[in-house]
């Protein structure tokens, strides 16, 4: 694992936050000042044209029966859906989403397409605020769909009658050359790339090339986005599952930030961060004041009530299709999530875990590598406790929340373990280190006694074991726990 990832710089965070807000402001103040623009141009161009618009209804009304204006829905900023208009230059039964044909189009309608003219309606949704003059063009729902995070950014702005994308390349682009030049746009939100794009779209309009992009391109483009964005199709999903991460804190303000850091540094983008504060009494809770994220939701409990008590409540909050649980003070490679999830829908698998690698107290891996069977089975996991709490991730469309709810005794994720391999037939193992687990003289796990104990405890209270049946698990507890050591 880089370095830089397990040293989070705490006193670069404040640089950082400023420059985001600077860049923050930059971009809400420029977006006002283009609405006003939009706004005044299109009243401006409604009223100029007005003339160009009697004429083309007319044709089109001569020309096959139907309405003057295509009407569909489209995907706005933030993902808003909204009804975009178009002159219609196809025949009025058409249907975009039946793939059995191709387009028909009227015989003024390839005309309108070449020339642009069908899309000056939109000067309509420009006035009303649901598009931009300039911005990504605004797709059909099915695009958002199954677009994933990364990708959905490109709808942070307004979508635009042209843009840097539909400009550039037009239909000639793959779907995810598109998404490139739509996302580098937002990056680059300003006065200067709008006229950079106006350069381009009359560019485009000139050369009036790759204006055709028939149904069978747009399923072929959705097809591509699904295979990419991990042929969640073939398994059953239509998009990347939002996966929902659980961390208790207490007393972790030494720790917490390079925790969250390597969530940020997580390849997969579609997850959701619950950090349930369990009453913290040093300086945690005003450092969490401070993380400032739709994706990170802090929980703060009014009374302590121990790691079992937290991570239900935030196994109550979540909203993902998947949940996994980061203690506040481990890490996790970059890539953990990434390859967990898709390991998870390659096996159909509700319950999986992962190897790791122990750390020392400043989060630095020392070498020393656990790594996993392919899987387990209940009897198997009452010999080797060998599943850690920061690799586990569940299925919720396979397990319930009640199944994964942690009873509040002495190691209760081990139990809760245990619990659920009962109701399945094993876990699946990723044999891959892909989280740091620090290992401090604080911890519990750091007093060999006091796990012993404990162990012995869930077998004969919470399994109601028979002695020999501990005594028989327990030697196979101590020869992995051994073997994990060494």
């Amino acid at each position: 694992m880089p370095r830089e990832i397990t040293n989070v710089l705490v006193r670069q965070e404040p640089v950082r936050e400023y420059a985001k807000k600077i860049r923050a402001v930059r971009f809400a103040t420029y977006a006002i000042v283009k609405r006003v623009l939009d706004f005044v141009f299109s009243v401006v161009l409604l009223v100029a044209l007005l003339p160009l618009f009697l004429i083309v209804g007319i044709l089109i009304k001569i020309d096959s029966p139907g309405p003057v204006f295509f009407k569909q829905e489209r995907t706005g900023k933030d993902g808003r859906v909204f009804k975009m208009f178009k002159f219609r230059s196809m025949v009025a039964d058409n249907d975009v989403r039946d793939n059995s044909c191709e387009d028909k189009y009227t015989r003024i309608g390839g005309f309108l397409r070449k020339t642009s003219i069908d899309e000056l309606p939109q000067l309509f949704n420009v006035l009303c605020g649901q598009m931009s003059f300039i911005g990504p063009r605004p797709w059909i729902t099915e695009y958002w769909t199954n677009m994933n995070e990364e990708e959905r950014r490109r709808n942070l702005v307004r979508p635009g009658i042209t843009g840097l994308a539909a400009a550039k390349g037009r239909n000639g682009l793959t779907i995810f050359e598109k998404i490139a030049l739509d996302l580098e746009y937002v990056e680059n939100f300003s006065l200067w790339e709008d006229l950079r794009v106006v350069f381009w779209t009359v560019k485009a309009v000139v050369g009036a090339k790759d204006v055709s992009n028939g149904k069978s391109g747009i399923h072929g483009d959705i097809d591509l986005l699904k295979e990419r964005n991990g042929g969640f199709a073939r398994t059953g999903w239509a998009r990347k599952p939002l996966v929902s991460i659980i961390i208790p804190v207490f007393n972790g303000e030494k720790v917490i930030l390079e925790t969250i850091n390597s969530i940020w540094q997580q390849t997969y983008k579609n997850w959701e961060a619950i950090i349930v504060d369990d009453v913290s009494t040093d300086g945690t809770r005003e450092l969490l004041k401070k993380v400032k994220s739709r994706k990170i939701r802090v929980i703060k409990l009014r009374k302590n009530g121990g790691a079992a008590k937290a991570r239900n409540r935030g196994i109550q909050e979540a909203k993902g299709d998947f949940i996994c649980f980061l203690d506040a003070d481990d890490l996790w490679h970059p890539e953990k999530l990434e390859k967990q999830v898709r390991f998870m829908l390659d096996n159909e698998s509700s319950f999986s875990f992962t190897g790791y690698e122990f750390a020392d107290e400043n989060g630095i891996g020392n070498g020393r590598v656990v790594y996993v069977p392919e899987t387990i089975t209940y009897k198997q996991a009452l010999k080797n406790t060998t599943i850690s709490t920061i690799t586990v991730m569940f299925n919720l469309n396979k397990l319930d929340k009640k199944d994964i709810k942690m009873p509040n005794i002495e190691s209760e994720d081990t139990a809760t373990w245990w619990n659920v391999l009962k109701n399945v037939e094993y876990a699946n193992g990723l044999n891959e280190p892909l989280s740091l687990y620090r290992r401090t003289k604080n911890t519990l796990s750091s007093n060999k006694l006091v796990a012993i104990g404990r162990i012995w405890r869930l077998y004969r209270n919470h399994e109601n074991l028979s002695l020999l049946s501990s005594v028989t698990n327990f030697v196979g507890y101590a020869y992995n726990a051994v073997k994990r050591r060494v």
